[in-house]
């Protein structure tokens, strides 16, 4: 109570946590353009079990980090969603290998 004798509400939320990480996406494959002057890389996959959790489950996109020729992976995108089941990355350098996480 405040000293105008209001009384005052208290409200709690609950809250979940989204503990489990959300499955691999299946399928992947990766396609290169020989004659792309960009030397680009198209990553396709079948989308994981997960894009059908309800909204608010802690998956809401896909994180893209790529390696070249073997070093450390490092970000490159977060994609916009998680029913996105395709990515180009551009910009390539010629006669490297790349893998993807």
């Amino acid at each position: 109570m405040d000293y105008a004798s209001n009384t005052e509400t208290t409200k709690s939320t609950v809250v979940k946590v989204d503990t489990q990480a959300p499955t691999a996406p299946a399928s992947l494959s990766a396609t290169l353009n020989p004659s792309d002057v960009e030397h680009s890389i198209q990553l396709n996959w079948s989308p994981t079990d997960d894009v059908n959790l309800p909204a608010g489950s802690g998956f809401s996109k896909y994180r893209l980090a790529r390696s070249q020729d073997g070093g450390s992976y490092a970000f490159v995108v977060d994609l916009s969603t998680r029913s996105q089941t395709s990515y180009t990355d551009t910009g390539l350098s010629a006669l490297h290998s790349y893998a993807y996480n």
